[in-house]
């Protein structure tokens, strides 16, 4: 046990990780008027800057998982790190739209390998018994990122007056992130601390292809990180064609990530005490459901709390499909199933927001989109019974 020392460096490791991830994505949205404004592109190109970042982001991740369960993640992430400061970095010198979508398309593949790194570190480094509350630890991160992403940098856009210099500040965080991943002591070699695979990346994958439970956490990653990607986006529009007044907007959307930001360590702890995680997701996944019906016909205290168990509820379920494939095969191929179920996973996050939106075009409500949705999330109710639970 002396070696699990390290584990708390390691998982503040894996914060910052999550953190920059998110911190990249989401500065996005308050960048992309000054690069239209000074690139002159139109709203189709601008949004294909950001579709193309995370379409590689999510196809790349089925790749990096075999490589991260076959060498050590200092070595891989320290590199990776690295890359994703330059790319970063590069940005804030792209000349026209062309360049500017390589790189993004090259930073992209690089934060692709962030996903499946982090359960593979819960899985190399923690104890069975912290396994869910070192993954909702880490899911703050996440939170976080995002949340200083959006926030943040319309203050460093107002004080740096340049999208260009926000950028290269931003490149500083992966650079240190790089540093820290190079130079950190790696857990030594025991029970389940960097296996190395010595079956072929084919062999695993069809092994892991045909595993059903992997199916299963790939449907609840579906659905938790569907549901909560698609409320982000459309619930300041529903909040505005509800009448909500705009100053009250912005507060009231935040409830969603404070959801996300308490859920991962409330949930992780919850499970790692009282184990029966089937039976946590299937709770949470009930509630999420009524909770986005709810959103659409209610007001006041009883929305307010409807938008906030909705991040919780989304994220609870999301952080324990996250902390169950560090037991599959002890640990072996944690990174690999993480890289499938993630990628194919992200089919929620690309095609229910615009599959919401065309409901809304259709029906000229967003109540019938808001069922919608709803019934993804009670998917995690239903997908939950599917779930041996290893822990009960």
């Amino acid at each position: 046990m002396g070696e699990l020392r390290y584990r708390w460096i390691m998982l503040g490791l894996a914060f910052f990780t999550a953190f920059t991830l998110h911190l990249y994505v989401f500065s996005h949205g308050p960048v992309i008027p000054y690069v239209i404004l000074e690139m002159g592109l139109t709203h189709t190109q601008a949004g294909s800057l950001f579709s193309m970042c995370i379409l590689t982001l999510a196809l790349t991740r089925i790749g990096w998982g075999p490589l991260l369960d076959r060498f050590t993640l200092k070595a891989i992430m320290g590199l990776m790190a690295t890359l994703i400061g330059v790319f970063n970095l590069l940005r804030s010198y792209a000349w026209n739209y062309e360049t500017l979508l390589v790189i993004q398309l090259a930073l992209g593949a690089a934060l692709g390998s962030i996903m499946p790194c982090l359960p593979k570190l819960v899985a190399t480094c923690f104890p069975r018994k912290e396994e869910s509350l070192a993954t909702g630890l880490y899911m703050t991160g996440f939170a976080s990122g995002g949340m200083v992403g959006l926030g943040l940098t319309a203050w460093l856009l107002d004080w740096t007056g340049s999208w260009r210099t926000t950028l290269s500040v931003y490149s500083l965080c992966s650079l240190l992130l790089a540093v820290a991943w190079l130079t950190v002591k790696q857990p030594g070699e025991g029970r389940r601390r960097d296996i190395k695979l010595r079956t072929s990346v084919m062999k695993d994958f069809t092994t892991i292809i045909k595993m059903r439970k992997v199916w299963v956490l790939t449907g609840l990653f579906l659905c938790s990180g569907g549901c909560y990607d698609t409320a982000s986006f459309w619930l300041p529009y529903i909040l505005q064609l509800k009448g909500t007044p705009h100053t009250v907007i912005g507060p009231l959307s935040l409830l969603l990530p404070l959801g996300f930001l308490v859920a991962g360590p409330i949930v992780g702890i919850l499970s790692d005490r009282v184990g029966k995680r089937r039976l946590i997701m299937a709770i949470l996944g009930l509630i999420c459901g009524l909770m986005v019906l709810l959103i659409g016909v209610t007001v006041g205290l009883t929305l307010y709390v409807a938008i906030f168990l909705v991040g919780f509820c989304s994220i609870g379920v999301l952080t324990l499909v996250l902390a169950i494939p560090t037991r599959l095969e002890e640990g072996r191929i944690t990174a690999s199933v993480v890289g499938l179920m993630s990628s194919v996973g992200n089919i929620g996050t690309i095609a229910m927001p615009v599959l919401m939106g065309y409901v809304k075009d259709v029906t000229g409500s967003f109540l019938p989109a808001l069922a919608l949705l709803a019934l993804m999330a009670e998917g995690m109710f239903i997908l939950s019974v599917l779930v041996y639970d290893a822990s009960s």
